[in-house]
C-alpha cells in the first residue's frame, strides 16, 4: 500500500517538475502553457546606442501581474538588456482576438515625450522565447506637424511541434496624439505551424550575404593598382641608383667586345705564324701585344701624315717607326711645339698634349682609357686652343684597317723582322712580380707607364 501511495506521489512530483520547466529556459512548451512577452528597451532608430527601459516612455501595462519567473541575471545587466513583463497574457498554441490591455490619459506632459520619442524615430525590442521582436512607437504626418502613435500590436507566432520557431509583429491602429484624450492599446494572437526546425530560428535573423564569400572586384583591383605603383616607384629609384653601373658596363662591353675583335681577326693566331714570328727572335710577349696593333702604325700615316723631323708623341704602347716616343704627360712639355700625338689615354694627358701642341698640329684619337670606368664622361678643359692653334683631331677604330688582307698580310711579313733587326724599336714598362701588378694597372689609367706596360712574372 505504501508503495502503491509512494508511487503516485513520484509520479505527481514529474508531472509538476515538467510542468514547471516547460517555459523559455527549455524552448519547449505543451498547450495552454504561459509565453512570456518581455520589453526591453526603447531608443532613436538612427542612435543604436542610446537606449532606455521600455516604460521609461509612458506606456502601460497589461492586465496580467504576476508571472512564474523573472530575468535577473548579471550577463544580462552588463549587455544592457533590461527586460520587464509586459502584463500581456499569450498562452502557447491558444489564439487570443484583440482584446484590450490597458488604457492610458494623455496628459501634456505625455503629449510632449511621446512627440518627441515619434519625432526621433524612436523604437522599442520585445523578447519571445529568447526571439527578438522589434517596433516603432509612431510617425509623424507628410507635414510633420502632427504625432501618430499606433495602439494595437498584432502577433504573428509560428511553432513546430512543442517550440516556438518565429515572431512577427504588425503595428496597427494609428491614433493621432492629442492632449488630454484616452488612448486604449489592444494586442492579438495567432499561431501558425511551420516546418522550420527549432536549430533554423535565428537564420532569418542573419545577414545571409555577409557569411557569403563573395569576391570584392574594387578591392582586388585596389590592391593590384597599389602593388603597380609601389613595383613602378621601387624600379624607377633602382634604375636612378643603377644608372652609373649600367654606364660603366656598357662601356666595359664595348671594350670587351673590341679586343676581342683584335685579338681573335687581326693577328694571325696559328701555331705556325707564332712559331715564325719567334725565330726572329721577337719575344712572345712583344708578338702578342706590339704585334696585334698594326692598323694604329697605319692610321698614324694616313691620318696624321708625319713629315721629317716632327716630333710625335704615343700616349699609349702603341709601336710605331719614329725616332721619338713619348707618352708621359710630364714630359711633353720638353717637347713643345708637339706636331703629331697619337692618344689612347684622353684626359689630364689629352690637355697636356693640346697645351704643348704646335699650330696645325695633328691628333689622331685611338681611345680613352682613362675614362673606361667612370660614370660620368670628362671634359677637355682646353679647347679653345684647338680653335687658336687649328688643330686637328681624328678619332678613329684601330679595327678599321684590318678588313683588307693584304694590308695584314704585308704587315705580318715586314714588321717582325724590322723588331728582330733594331729597325724598329719597341719600348716597354716592365714590372716585376706578379704582386705589383695592381700598381702597374693603376699607373695606366696615371699616365705612368713608358711604352708597352709588362708585368713580368717570372724570368725567363
Amino acid at each position: 500500500m505504501n508503495i502503491y501511495r509512494s508511487s503516485h506521489l513520484f509520479l505527481f512530483i514529474l508531472i509538476t517538475l515538467n510542468s514547471i520547466h516547460c517555459d523559455e529556459h527549455d524552448h519547449r512548451y505543451e498547450d495552454g502553457n504561459e509565453v512570456v512577452l518581455w520589453m526591453n528597451t526603447v531608443g532613436p532608430y538612427h542612435n543604436r546606442q542610446e537606449t532606455y527601459n521600455y516604460f521609461s516612455l509612458p506606456f502601460c501595462r497589461g492586465i496580467k501581474k504576476e508571472i512564474s519567473h523573472y530575468h535577473e541575471t548579471l550577463g544580462e545587466n552588463i549587455l544592457g538588456v533590461e527586460l520587464e513583463y509586459s502584463g500581456i497574457e499569450i498562452n502557447f498554441r491558444n489564439d487570443k482576438p484583440k482584446t484590450d490591455f490597458c488604457e492610458i490619459t494623455v496628459t501634456p506632459e505625455f503629449y510632449d515625450t511621446f512627440t518627441y520619442a515619434i519625432k526621433n524615430h524612436y523604437w522599442y525590442q520585445m523578447f519571445i522565447d529568447d526571439l527578438p521582436i522589434w517596433g516603432i512607437v509612431g510617425e509623424m504626418d507628410e507635414a510633420g506637424k502632427s504625432a501618430y502613435i499606433w495602439t494595437h500590436k498584432k502577433f504573428e507566432i509560428g511553432y513546430n511541434d512543442d517550440r516556438i520557431i518565429d515572431v512577427n509583429l504588425t503595428s496597427e491602429a494609428k491614433v493621432r496624439l492629442q492632449p488630454n484624450v484616452q488612448l486604449q492599446f489592444s494586442y492579438e494572437v495567432t499561431w501558425k505551424p511551420t516546418k522550420v526546425p527549432f536549430s533554423k530560428r535565428f537564420d532569418k535573423y542573419l545577414d545571409a550575404g555577409f557569411f557569403q564569400h563573395k569576391i570584392h572586384w574594387f578591392s582586388i583591383f585596389n590592391s593590384f593598382m597599389m602593388v603597380l605603383f609601389l613595383v613602378g616607384l621601387v624600379s624607377m629609384i633602382l634604375l636612378r641608383t643603377l644608372r652609373k653601373d649600367y654606364a660603366r658596363y656598357g662601356k666595359d662591353d664595348d671594350l670587351d667586345d673590341m679586343f676581342d675583335h683584335i685579338f681573335n681577326n687581326i693577328a694571325p693566331d696559328d701555331d705556325e705564324t707564332d712559331d715564325n714570328n719567334l725565330d726572329y727572335g721577337i719575344k712572345w710577349n712583344q708578338f702578342r701585344s706590339n704585334l696585334t696593333w698594326s692598323s694604329m702604325n697605319a692610321t698614324v700615316k694616313s691620318l696624321a701624315h708625319p713629315a721629317y723631323g716632327e716630333k710625335v708623341s704615343f700616349s699609349d704602347s702603341a709601336p710605331g717607326e719614329f725616332d721619338l716616343l713619348l707618352d708621359v704627360k710630364a714630359e711633353l712639355a720638353k717637347f713643345d711645339p708637339l706636331n703629331i700625338y697619337f692618344d689612347n689615354v684622353g684626359g689630364d694627358q689629352l690637355e697636356a698634349a693640346i697645351a704643348a701642341a704646335a699650330d696645325h698640329a695633328r691628333f689622331v684619337e685611338c681611345g680613352m682609357i682613362s675614362q673606361f670606368h667612370k660614370s660620368n664622361d670628362v671634359g677637355i678643359r682646353n679647347l679653345i686652343l684647338v680653335v687658336r692653334k687649328r688643330l686637328k683631331l681624328q678619332g678613329f677604330i684601330i679595327f678599321d684597317q684590318t678588313k683588307d688582307e693584304n694590308f695584314n698580310r704585308e704587315f705580318y711579313s715586314k714588321v717582325p723582322k724590322w723588331i728582330a733587326n733594331g729597325e724598329l724599336k719597341v719600348k716597354e714598362d716592365v714590372t716585376k712580380g706578379l704582386e705589383q701588378a695592381p700598381e702597374a694597372i693603376v699607373g695606366i689609367f696615371k699616365g705612368k707607364n713608358f711604352g708597352k706596360a709588362v708585368v713580368r712574372i717570372a724570368d725567363d
